[in-house]
């Protein structure tokens, strides 16, 4: 078989990314961001909890929200089509594009079944986290 090669004609590596490769670029994107967060808030919360000194503890996650920051803000001012609207819409985007995905390969359907009951067991949760967290302090 002869696999025909498209003319690609973009502009840019963005928009050959979106074009061509959606759904593996929302995944890098969101998966990072959320990473970096969720790094930042497990790394605060076991600061919080683990030091016993208040003043200390407050401190250490101060340096921890500071430091995120940064990040943060490298990651926004290197990429000049991130806002907080486009960020705050990434896992929509990616759950449609995963769901669309998903409809005609199982492996992606497999893998959008496991997130949603991840995410349903993390948000069904909360409450006792919180709860726990209370207790500890």
């Amino acid at each position: 078989q002869q696999q025909q090669q498209e003319n690609i004609a973009t502009t840019s590596l963005h928009d050959f990314l979106v074009q061509h490769y959606d759904l593996e670029w929302l995944t890098t994107r969101l998966h990072f961001f959320s990473g970096v967060i969720l790094f930042s808030v497990a790394i605060g919360l076991r600061a919080w909890i683990s030091i016993a000194c208040p003043i200390i503890s407050r401190a250490a996650l101060g340096i921890v929200l500071s430091s995120t920051m940064l990040c943060l803000s490298f990651w926004r001012q290197l990429d000049e089509t991130v806002s907080m609207e486009h960020v705050m819409s990434l896992p929509w985007r990616y759950t449609h594009a995963l769901w669309t995905r998903a409809r005609t390969s199982g492996m992606f359907a497999t893998s959008l079944i496991m997130s949603v009951a991840t995410a349903i067991y993390i948000l069904a949760n909360i409450p006792h986290v919180y709860h726990y967290l209370l207790l500890r302090t």
